[in-house]
């Protein structure tokens, strides 16, 4: 009854030794894992934030294009104080 009270202790420590490596290695694996999407992420997020600084320092550009053109007088100024052709709301 000793010898096998004994082996079941044994196979019981391996057992338990076996799930902390699975364990282990498996949580080793859904770390990388979230890392890396972590990475993919922040890599659109910077993306997005580029594109958007560059729209906006494009519209600051045309703004400043188009207000030194109408101080030149190349862009004619209608009425409602709008340029003039097909521009949004000139009927």
């Amino acid at each position: 009854m000793q010898f096998r009270a004994s082996v079941m202790h044994q196979r019981k420590e391996q057992h338990e030794n076996q799930m902390q490596v699975f364990i282990n290695k498996k949580g080793t694996e859904l770390h990388a894992k979230i890392i890396s999407e972590a990475k993919s992420e922040l890599i659109k997020v910077e993306n997005i934030r580029k594109v958007r600084e560059k729209e906006e320092a494009d519209r600051k550009r045309m703004k400043e294009k188009e207000a030194k053109d109408r101080a030149e007088g190349k862009i004619p100024v209608d009425e409602e104080g709008g340029s003039g052709g097909w521009a949004r709301g000139s009927v």
